[in-house]
């Protein structure tokens, strides 16, 4: 009998199979995929393919590569089965394991002697072809339901799916509703409920998984229950929606984050940056409470069972972030927005959204502008930074046109370095176009040309093979560290440090020094979509107000100190 060589440096295969892999020219398989199609374990296809009985070829890897299943062929001592059908061939293979030649358990790379067919045998093999099995079985078979533990045998299945030689789904019995169906292609089945107006997948699952009745049945009884909700049969999407069972407040965030967000804004809109933050940083983390009793307790508000969680619990856990009404108020509008959706798709009940939507935004609006001294000490503390990527980054951010966001996740294919102008997205997710001065561009083409000299293929500014993202996350500590150096702070009465700065403040300061040019214009500058947060910002100037105010103290006393007109008496 040929044998493919064992030594991994050689690659070679039987002269038998030679013509064949000619003729198809196409060794795609691997290992793992031949185990998984014919239901045996990745040793016993090894020894099918050691002792030359189905076609195989061995790289100088070591690895095997293996033809498609239907180009398979069986090797049988010194002839070839060339002129099987491809059905044949499969059922050849299908025998050698049913038979159980090989399937007592051994590894097939020291299979014995005794256990490898011999001469004899292969004699016998020589002067006669083998029973082939017919994978069609009883044709009453194929038209019986499945009930659903046959569903759960990726064995029964597959043959089932092989007997018919197409992919339509097998049908489920079921009394509750029409339309249960199971769909199968090489590795994987998929649980679907299947219409001429809808199909919906219910579960999806691959021949390595263990799949018990039970699970299946506890997604049939999600879909019925979204049935009877929604009145009619849901689609996919809905059925993910609406079959899922939200227990803590985090449950309810990332299921706004996954449903209502890339409707309701974009799938990479700033938006989802914003949520995915404040959970990073904050709403993930445990928090040391006092409530109105004056009792301390630690609160992750991710973990909280939402169904008990109490309003003065929430508050005080709002509590903490007073300090800071920015991160206060973007936890208030973000967990609100997500119960209120949770509501609104009756996937909650209306008091257990209570405690987060009765919530208040501290509405503190915070215009601080940094004083060109300030400014100047912060530049001179970074001529001898030793972070060359946070003094890149704070020349970006102190020019006022950007977020935070925004400058972390800039490309340098947003530049257009000829015309000097940058596109970003802001909240809404629309693309805008935002002119640049010329030093800001040419540092980020400075930089471009110092990613190329040392070889680093990267289009993020600030790329990172850790971040998931591509780019890093963030710069607070070394921002912190500045703050504090420069004593940009004050301490509160528990010692904590309050910094005077934030990184937002850039863009106040900007519009500080643009106040002579239009709301077109600030907008535009700023990134906006809309004039409405430009107003605010006019509205609110700090400088703007104190100028106007003395002015109009200033007229005021001149008109009532001016002497009366000749002849007024």
């Amino acid at each position: 009998m040929q044998q493919l060589n064992a030594d991994p440096k050689q690659n070679t295969m039987p002269d038998g199979m030679v013509s064949f892999a000619v003729r198809s020219n196409q060794f795609a398989s691997n290992l793992q995929d031949i185990a998984c199609v014919l239901g045996i374990s990745e040793s016993d296809v090894k020894g099918l393919a050691y002792d030359g009985l189905i076609n195989a070829i061995r790289l100088r890897s070591g690895e095997w590569l293996f033809p498609p299943i239907d180009k398979l062929v069986v090797l049988w001592g010194e002839s070839t089965s060339n002129t099987s059908t491809a059905s044949e061939m499969q059922a050849q293979v299908r025998t050698l394991y049913d038979d159980n030649i090989f399937n007592n358990n051994v590894d097939h790379d020291f299979v014995s002697e005794s256990n490898k067919p011999g001469a004899n045998q292969s004699a016998t093999l020589n002067n006669t072809q083998p029973q082939v099995q017919s994978t069609k079985g009883d044709q009453s078979d194929l038209k019986k339901p499945l009930t659903i533990a046959e569903v759960c045998n990726f064995e029964h299945t597959h043959k089932l799916f092989s007997a018919r030689n197409k992919r339509t789904p097998l049908i489920i019995e079921n009394t509750r509703f029409k339309g249960l169906k199971l769909e199968g292609s090489e590795f994987r089945r998929k649980l679907i409920v299947k219409t001429k107006a809808v199909r919906c997948v219910l579960f999806e699952w691959t021949n390595l998984d263990d799949i018990q009745t039970s699970v299946l049945e506890k997604y049939i009884e999600r879909y019925e229950y979204v049935f009877n909700q929604l009145k009619r049969r849901p689609e996919t999407e809905e059925y993910k929606l609406y079959s899922q069972q939200l227990k803590t407040v985090g449950d309810v965030i990332r299921n706004h984050l996954k449903f209502n967000i890339p409707n309701k804004h974009s799938e990479d809109s700033e938006e989802i940056n914003v949520i995915n933050s404040l959970i990073r940083l904050h709403l993930s983390k445990d928090v040391e409470v006092t409530l109105p009793s004056k009792r301390k307790e630690v609160i992750n508000l991710m973990d909280e069972q939402f169904c008990s969680f109490t309003i003065a619990r929430y508050n005080a856990y709002l509590e903490t972030f007073r300090a800071t009404n920015g991160t206060h108020d973007k936890i208030v509008t973000r967990v609100k927005a997500a119960f209120n959706f949770a509501f609104d798709e009756k996937l909650i009940a209306a008091v257990n959204t209570r405690p987060f939507v009765i919530a208040r935004k501290i509405n503190r609006e915070r215009h601080i502008e940094i004083p060109g001294e300030h400014m100047k000490l912060m530049f001179e503390y970074l001529d001898d930074h030793e972070n060359p990527d946070f003094v890149f980054f704070m020349n970006l951010q102190s020019s006022g046109h950007f977020r935070y966001g925004q400058v972390m996740s800039l490309r340098f294919t947003d530049f257009d370095f000829a015309h000097n102008f940058v596109r970003v997205k802001p909240k809404g997710g629309k693309e805008v176009t935002i002119h640049l001065p010329k030093d800001v561009v040419s540092l980020v083409a400075k930089r471009k040309e110092q990613f190329k000299a040392r070889g680093l293929q990267a289009d993020y500014i600030f790329p990172s093979k850790q971040s998931k993202t591509g780019h890093k996350a963030d710069f607070y500590a070394h921002w912190h560290d500045m703050l504090e150096e420069l004593g940009f702070y004050t301490l509160d009465s528990d010692g904590e440090k309050q910094y005077q700065y934030q990184l937002h403040d850039f863009r106040e300061t900007l519009l500080g020094r643009l106040l002579e040019f239009d709301e077109y214009t600030l907008g535009a500058a700023l990134g906006h979509l809309s004039l409405h947060a430009v107003k605010r910002y006019k509205k609110a100037n700090t400088a703007s107000n104190k100028l106007a105010a003395e002015k109009g103290h200033l007229r005021k006393e001149n008109m009532i100190s001016r002497e009366p007109p000749e002849g007024s008496k």
